[in-house]
């Protein structure tokens, strides 16, 4: 009876590893897969050490597969002996994105001490930058199918210049940006044609240098940015969607000159209203239906 036992315990023991061993192995396959770039069978190595943060590893494992994961997080974390990755890294130099892979690599890092730039690229993932907070450069997106900005949110600071050009984004949301540095800090936003929200930067009460909206055809209103307080220029171009300006009312310091021009459906321009100073000239034209000239 007791050899029984022990034969029954240790037969639960090997369906139960077994059970545990089939789960994983489509993981740390798709995980090999997207770590290398390439298709089973290159005799690529398996996992690199900063993939292993679980919260990445299920996410990964649900974009894949297309179903939920909620389970072995725990044994895997034991198995590998990682955990998630301690936050606090520092990067210096100027950093070019080009690669899934080059996303991951800065995972935990909180401050970029150069420019960073995200071009020339596909619809990457950018969970892996989630503990982000600073750039001391600038920080360019510009030429890619990226579609969401989610892994971005905790972002507070770009000294530099902002500039994002030619995406797939659908809503501009950085919910953490309120201190933008330097008195020449600019946002650029152009050439998003599928464009349709601002909303996502309720936080951003300055830009000292060029907040330049332009080239955004599904853009209907600047909703989401009615914390701004002062821009250095304000330029909003050829927007042929933008029916009102409603989201700037409380603007009230442009330190340069305002250009509204060229939005072809824009019949409201009465959240200008709210300025008190503009330091340079004001040219609002060619909008089909307005009356001003």
């Amino acid at each position: 009876m007791m050899k029984q036992r022990a034969h029954l315990s240790l037969a639960s023991h090997t369906i139960t590893g077994a059970i545990l061993l089939f789960l994983l192995i489509p993981i740390v396959s798709s995980q090999a897969e997207l770590a290398t770039g390439s298709s089973k069978g290159s005799g690529s190595s398996l996992i690199p050490e900063y993939r292993l943060d679980s919260d990445y590893l299920t996410r990964r494992y649900r974009q894949i597969r297309g179903e939920e994961l909620f389970v072995f997080q725990s044994q895997w974390r034991e198995m590998t002996s990682a955990g998630n990755p301690t936050p606090g890294a520092h990067r210096s130099g100027s950093i070019e994105i080009r690669s899934q892979q080059d996303i991951d690599d800065l995972l935990g890092v909180e401050m970029v001490l150069g420019d960073l730039s995200i071009t020339h690229v596909g619809n990457l993932d950018l969970w892996p930058l989630r503990f982000l907070r600073k750039v001391t450069g600038s920080f360019e997106i510009y030429d890619t199918e990226i579609t969401s900005f989610v892994g971005l949110d905790s972002l507070e600071e770009v000294e530099g210049d902002f500039l994002l050009g030619k995406t797939e984004l659908v809503v501009v949301c950085f919910g953490s940006l309120s201190c933008p540095g330097g008195p020449q800090f600019e946002l650029r936003t152009y050439g998003n044609p599928r464009l349709r929200e601002m909303k996502g930067l309720e936080s951003l009460t300055r830009v000292g240098g060029d907040l330049d909206i332009s080239n955004a055809p599904l853009l209907r209103s600047l909703l989401g940015l009615e914390s701004l307080l002062e821009v250095g220029d304000l330029s909003i171009y050829n927007n042929s969607g933008l029916a009102s300006l409603n989201g700037i009312e409380n603007l009230a310091l442009v330190n340069g000159d305002v250009g509204v021009n060229s939005n072809n459906s824009l019949k409201d321009i009465g959240a200008l209203s709210g300025i008190i100073e503009v330091g340079g000239e004001i040219t609002i034209r060619f909008n089909e239906l307005l009356d001003c000239p």
